[in-house]
């Protein structure tokens, strides 16, 4: 017997951040994720849409220690670790 489990995509915009988040979920697990900051859904879904691994997986390692009502509110403050995280990585190689 072979098990399917449910994909859904859902894209949220977030006001207190003024981002939008698309997340894509196969039954409850995260397995996709994309954002842009800014209103404009348009230029989110042109150009910020893909699915950003990297992103996903910092989301997966830290899911459980994040603090947040919702799920998405847990999302939301784990791409805030995770810009913060890759501006001080990008800046560490650059002052090599």
């Amino acid at each position: 017997m072979v098990t399917q489990s449910i994909k859904s995509d859902t894209t949220y915009f977030i006001k207190e951040s003024d981002r939008h988040i698309r997340v894509v979920r196969e039954g409850t697990h995260v397995v996709g994720l994309a954002f842009c900051q800014g209103d404009d859904y348009e230029t989110f879904v042109s150009e910020y849409y893909d699915i950003d691994y990297s992103l996903v997986d910092f989301f997966n390692s830290i899911a459980l220690n994040i603090k947040g009502n919702t799920e998405i509110e847990r999302i939301d403050t784990a791409i805030w670790c995770y810009h913060y995280y890759t501006l001080a990585r990008d800046e560490r190689k650059h002052t090599k």
